[in-house]
């Protein structure tokens, strides 16, 4: 490992929060219910501060938007761009928001850019087979509460490991792309989701697949962590590879990106142009921002590894191949409270 010096080629986007400036992307850590420390990685600064919209109920999103979800009984809901402090107002959950308000384990996507007039928000549950939909703009407006099937696996039980017990399977590797969501159903197969309709009570959701053989492992290799995200008007999936018995630190990686000619397939590239990836396996919310204009080098994986007690951030190099491992916020609780996210600049909702 090595230590890294980031290019800052232009000046980077700001966040503007009373206080203190940050440059964007930051990763946000919780120090407690009220107080959040934002670790710029373009300027490798931290400053302590507090956001009201994150000190709630919140789920980051891969295009910059933070889906807030106000207390009951009035479960305000709105989309929040971190950037320029616009909202974006929804139907409030209601029952809805009695089943995520205390689920720890729901993450949330957006189907597309919010100024699609297609744009809906998904929110699932990891450890369950069940998701929540809504459309951004047009059509009608309402939370829709959906059950899904994409088969099952065995896993060891909780109280005997070695009894294998069948178990639903959910979304883990998940993106949205061009209004659809793709995500890892197999090996060999890429699933895919999408909503029919206007967003009303008749919205249906509709489950296809793809044919993709899986990428390989390199020699030695026997554990990965998986990521899917958008970028550019591309879809890649990042590989976070292990070396038994030591799964607390990386022994490679690899980026891959979808081919849709006939038959698809993921191809590995070590080109992501002038874009840095940012991934965080908690939320599940891996997104990509513009390297010149955030002041960063290009072509660089951020990954902020949840494995351990201690928040690592490591930085994948495409160009050689390089890996370097940084401990932001030093000083911040430890376990932290609540997962670090990354927050990044989000497109306003009138282009």
């Amino acid at each position: 490992m090595r230590s890294m010096e980031p290019a800052k080629p232009e000046e980077p986007s700001q966040l503007v929060i009373p206080g203190a400036v940050a440059p964007f992307p930051v990763l946000v850590h919780h120090i407690n219910d009220n107080t959040q420390a934002l670790f710029s990685i373009s300027d490798n600064t931290s400053r302590a501060v507090t956001i009201p919209e994150i000190t709630g109920r919140y789920f980051p999103t891969s295009y910059g938007w933070i889906l807030v979800l106000g207390p009951p009984p009035d479960w305000e809901t709105f989309l929040w761009n971190p950037h320029s402090g616009e909202r974006i107002q929804l139907p409030e959950m209601g029952v809805i928001g009695d089943e995520i308000l205390d689920n720890k384990r729901c993450s949330c996507l957006l189907s597309d850019d919010v100024a699609s007039p297609t744009c809906g928000v998904l929110i699932y549950d990891r450890a369950s087979p069940n998701m929540w939909y809504c459309r951004v703009n047009g059509g009608s407006h309402v939370w829709l509460s959906y059950d899904y099937d994409i088969g099952s696996m065995d896993v060891p039980d909780e109280t005997c490991q070695a009894v294998l017990v069948e178990k639903k399977k959910t979304f883990h590797t998940i993106a949205s792309f061009k209004g659809r969501f793709y995500f890892d159903e197999s090996a060999d197969t890429t699933g895919t989701l999408e909503f029919s309709g206007d967003g009303g009570d008749e919205t249906e959701s509709q489950f296809g697949d793809m044919d993709v053989g899986w990428v390989e492992f390199p020699d030695g290799s026997a554990a990965a962590d998986m990521f899917m995200l958008e970028s550019g008007g591309e879809l890649f999936h990042v590989c976070i590879f292990y070396t038994l018995p030591c799964l607390d630190a990386p022994s490679g990686f690899g980026v891959y990106k979808m081919d849709f000619s006939e038959p698809p397939a993921w191809r590995k590239t070590d080109d992501i142009g002038d874009r840095v990836f940012l991934l965080q396996g908690e939320f599940s919310a891996s997104s990509s921002c513009s390297a010149s204009e955030c002041g960063l080098r290009r072509n660089l994986v951020y990954w902020v590894n949840s494995r351990v007690d201690v928040t690592c951030l490591y930085v994948f190099d495409l160009n050689d191949g390089g890996i370097t491992m940084v401990q932001p916020c030093q000083g911040t609780p430890d376990p932290l409270p609540r997962p670090p996210f990354w927050m990044l600049p989000a497109a306003s909702s009138c282009q």
